[in-house]
């Protein structure tokens, strides 16, 4: 992808909330992102994902459609999350995703967060509800 894919422009979370620092990679079903340094625990780690997730679908609406506006949906599930450890002071993660079904609004998505040091610190499934025009 070749327009600035820079994570405040795609998804309705802002900084300092915004977790997400940048955009590593984008593809069909999903891509990477980059934390901002941690510490993060298991929650935040959750958050992060959620929010990776939201950068990377704003990221390929925008792709289809320069322009557009950013992703907006909300969190509606979380299954078979697993913890092994929280990152840790100054820590970059990178959250890779994958989507793996959608019914109109609703999506599910795999996700891992790894430590800087290749360890996998989180992974799971996140349910997602995409708010759109017709539905708002």
């Amino acid at each position: 992808m070749t327009i600035p894919l820079i994570p405040s422009e795609l998804t309705a979370h802002q900084p300092p909330a915004l977790l997400v620092d940048a955009i590593l990679r984008v593809d069909s079903a999903g891509g990477a992102v980059r934390l901002r340094p941690g510490p993060l625990d298991a929650l935040q780690l959750s958050e992060a994902c959620a929010q990776a997730i939201a950068c990377l679908l704003g990221a390929r609406a925008r792709q289809a459609a320069p322009g557009a506006p950013p992703a907006s949906g909300m969190l509606v599930g979380l299954k078979d999350v697993v913890c092994s450890r929280p990152a840790r002071s100054g820590e970059l993660v990178t959250v890779e995703t994958v989507s793996t079904y959608s019914l109109g609004a609703l999506g599910l998505h795999t996700a891992k967060a790894f430590g800087d040091d290749g360890a996998e610190l989180l992974s799971g499934e996140w349910k997602t509800m995409g708010i759109t025009a017709e539905s708002r």
